[in-house]
Order: structure tokens, then C-alpha cells, then sequence
């Protein structure tokens, strides 16, 4: 929720859609509707809270950069079918925290697949015994050597830790 004092801006890829969203939120001026690519649009400030709804292999780095200490990224994790998890990552100094809030089935996000990640992520998610992996961090880069007992899946610029 964004009180009269914050500021919302969602980021639509569809031009239609971005144009209906516009008009239903014109009572509410502090939230400016974009239509644009939502993994590369700025909004020039640290976010609270960034909610994607389109399914991606990887958080686009700008996601990671824009969240303000304490902020909250919530996006579906999803493999080659669409299917996968709802990821919830906290920023907190220079981590980040992580879990899997539930299973998600849902389309592909623009720009946010990545057809090397995407057979990874999806012999990851087959191996679950659940539809939420054991998560507990983000980390980005790429994993070292003595990380790799850790890691659950590394994607784009990123690795998920999952717990010891």
C-alpha cells in the first residue's frame, strides 16, 4: 500500500494495459503508471517493496540495486513450464535474505528469461520434494568454490543458498 505520502510506480509492458492501469489510478497521485520494460525502467529512488508478476530465471540487477535497506523484493522464480516459486528477498545492509513463500504458476516476463538459467532453475525445481526450496540468501555474483555445498541454484549474476 502506498500512503499519501509515498510514491508507487508500476511498470507495465503492454501499452493497453499500462493505459487502462494509468486511468485507474488517476485519483491517486503519487502513483505514476510506466509503460516500459519493468527489468530496466528506473525509478530513480530506493524501493520498499518491488512486486514482479511475470515469471523470470533471474532478478534483474537494477531490482537488487533499487531496494532501500530493510526493502522487500517478492518475484516468481520460474523453470522452463512456468511453474516454480514465489521468491521473497530482504535487503538488509549489503545481504540479502531469501525464502520461498509458495509454489507459483504464471507467464513469462519480458527480458527476464534466460534459456541456459531456465534448465538449470528447472532441474532444480525437479529435484524439490516440495514446491518451496529450503532458501535462506541471495547472493550475487558468481558462487566460489567452497560456496558450492550452499548453493541451490545459480542463475544470471546470482546464487540462492539454501540452508546447512
Amino acid at each position: 500500500t502506498v500512503g499519501p505520502t509515498g510514491r508507487g510506480v508500476p511498470v507495465e509492458y503492454e501499452a493497453e494495459l499500462a493505459e487502462r492501469a494509468r486511468i485507474n489510478l488517476e485519483p491517486w497521485p503519487q502513483v505514476t503508471v510506466v509503460h516500459g520494460d519493468g527489468r530496466t525502467h528506473d525509478p530513480g529512488f530506493d524501493a520498499d517493496c518491488i512486486v514482479v508478476c511475470a515469471g523470470s530465471t533471474h532478478p534483474a540487477p537494477l531490482w537488487l540495486d533499487r531496494l532501500a535497506d530493510g526493502g522487500v523484493l517478492v518475484m516468481p522464480l520460474t523453470g522452463r513450464y512456468g511453474w516454480g516459486f514465489m521468491l521473497r528477498v530482504e535487503r538488509r545492509g549489503g545481504t540479502f535474505a531469501a525464502s520461498s513463500v509458495s509454489g507459483v504458476g504464471i507467464y513469462p516476463c519480458a527480458g527476464g528469461r534466460d534459456v541456459a538459467a531456465e534448465g538449470k532453475l528447472q532441474t532444480a525445481l525437479d529435484g524439490l520434494s516440495s514446491n518451496t526450496p529450503p532458501i535462506t540468501a541471495l547472493h550475487r555474483g558468481v558462487p566460489a568454490a567452497n560456496d558450492r555445498p550452499r548453493v541451490w541454484y545459480a542463475g544470471p549474476g546470482f546464487w540462492l543458498e539454501v540452508a546447512a
